[in-house]
């Protein structure tokens, strides 16, 4: 047996309780703040560094985005010896989108798995059905990167978005990682493997850095909806990874990239002769909504005054 502790301790948990008033009660909870946040730059590199100490081989999982990239510059920063994975489509249907991390491995010298998938073959298959049960996720591309996962040769490490205030419908919230975000730490748990799920939440610190130190807790990036504003989205985030101290490229092609299956979804569109062909069959969640996912709390330790203070001033910008 596994010991998780390394993976837990004061980290980013899942829990799902019932209780009479809330019969499908799910929490997201997260350790307190042991002291105020430093840079988020400096913030990843002692994760890092924790990280390095605790996996004997970990590989970054790299997407071609800039949470990953910001991840890989935290462990080249942190002198912690590391390999990367990118997931390969076949037929180039995610070239437009791994370029950037292939060119970041070549730039920096960095050792490389190449996993080559059939994601047409996978769905058709209905390959994600099983996977998606098995961890409860709603997405066939979170069970698309579950089988990913499970060809990476080493101690996966995820990089994961970072915590930040969003306003979807007039009302602000936090955009954190939901339930269906957690079948990657339940693929963990269930295989008893070795792995970091989200290296942005690595420690309390490290996850309210952003909050603390950058534009993301302003009201001018939370209440403006990106959805339909790709490059805008890119440059805003661009802007937001370089107040914090880190030193990304600016890789303009990238601003075209949203979720990494813009042509996987063409390839489906064509064959089924509508635009949403594929969004219908596989984006969209599928099968009845779990309350679970809906009655979301984001919870942190009642004693914890740093992460409060964050808060607070976060919402009185």
């Amino acid at each position: 047996m596994i010991d998780f502790e390394y993976f837990y301790k004061n980290h980013l948990k899942s829990v799902l309780e019932p209780d009479e008033l809330h019969p499908h009660h799910h929490k997201i909870q997260i350790g307190k703040l042991e002291r105020f946040p430093e840079k988020p730059f400096d913030e990843a590199v002692r994760a890092a560094q924790l990280i390095g100490e605790r996996l004997r081989d970990p590989v970054l999982c790299l997407s071609g985005g800039l949470d990953s990239e910001a991840m890989a510059l935290a462990f080249l920063a942190a002198k912690v010896p590391f390999r990367a994975a990118i997931m390969v489509f076949s037929n180039d249907l995610n070239l437009y989108d791994i370029q950037h991390a292939l060119d970041f491995c070549s730039e920096h010298n960095v050792p490389l798995q190449k996993i080559e998938i059939d994601p047409v073959e996978f769905l058709k298959q209905e390959q994600h059905l099983s996977l998606s049960s098995k961890y409860r996720t709603l997405s066939a591309e979170r069970a698309l990167y579950i089988h990913f996962l499970s060809q990476v040769k080493g101690e996966p490490v995820l990089g994961g978005e970072i915590l930040r205030f969003e306003s979807p419908q007039d009302h602000v919230e936090l955009a954190c990682p939901k339930d269906r975000d957690f079948s990657y730490w339940r693929y963990f748990l269930a295989t008893q493997r070795k792995g970091i799920p989200y290296f942005h939440y690595y420690t309390p610190e490290l996850t309210f850095s952003f909050m603390a130190h950058t534009s993301v807790s302003k009201k001018e990036f939370y209440q403006t909806n990106w959805t339909a504003k790709h490059s805008e989205f890119y440059q805003n985030k661009l802007q937001i990874y370089r107040e914090a101290g880190f030193s990304i490229v600016d890789r303009p092609a990238r601003q075209q990239k949203w979720h990494g299956y813009e042509q996987l979804k063409i390839s489906f569109d064509n064959q089924g002769g509508s635009t949403e062909s594929y969004n219908q069959q596989y984006r969209h969640i599928y099968g009845p909504l779990p309350v679970y996912d809906l009655n979301q709390f984001f919870l942190i330790d009642e004693n914890d005054s740093i992460a409060r203070q964050i808060f607070k001033s976060s919402m009185a910008e």
